[in-house]
């Protein structure tokens, strides 16, 4: 993703999801996250556009739900913004444990 340059805003969000259902103590993360600043550029770039509901607990699916419905919408204002020639999604789930 590009860093720096017109607009540059500072900050990077990292976001890290444990799994510890058994509540095991002792244990000690040790993962970490490498930046590369490079002037070879890539002819794409990567990103993160949220668009909806902002996340809160309220929006969690309870256990043993057989449906959940949950809708967000996007106004026009919004989707006018989007580049003339689209956008192309990667999508970000969770795999249940």
């Amino acid at each position: 993703m590009p860093l720096g340059g017109p607009g540059f805003i500072p900050f990077l969000m990292v976001e890290i999801h444990y799994n510890n259902p058994a509540l095991l103590s002792g244990y000690t993360d040790s993962s970490g996250l490498k930046i590369t600043f490079t002037k070879h550029l890539r002819p794409f770039d990567a990103g993160i556009m949220e668009l909806g509901l902002i996340y809160s607990d309220a929006n969690s699916i309870p256990p043993m739900q057989k449906a959940w419905p949950l809708t967000g919408y996007c106004p026009n204002e919004c989707t006018e913004k989007l580049p003339s020639n689209g956008i192309y999604i990667l999508l970000h789930n969770f795999m249940p444990t």
